[in-house]
């Protein structure tokens, strides 16, 4: 949870539940928040996935370090060669 998010969703409720993650010092408090959140995200649903992405990536065994985020979007800052 967090603003701005992703899919540029604001109202006052959702903020009070961002607000309120501080200091909920008790599982009740946490609990609260939760359903107050999903309460939210069943009366205005913000996003609705629609497609999932797959994708498939393939290199040679040197190729280090690639990864793909949650998305299958490929993360290249940590690839490097190993050709031992």
């Amino acid at each position: 949870m967090r603003l701005p998010n992703s899919c540029a969703y604001d109202s006052p409720e959702y903020q009070a539940v961002i607000d309120g993650w501080p200091t909920a010092d008790s599982e009740a408090k946490r609990q609260a928040l939760l359903d107050e959140f999903n309460r939210i995200l069943d009366q205005e649903p913000w996003i609705a996935p629609i497609c999932t992405t797959v994708t498939i990536w393939a290199s040679r065994s040197g190729v280090k370090g690639f990864w793909d985020d949650v998305v299958g979007r490929p993360r290249l800052q940590d690839v490097y060669f190993d050709e031992t």
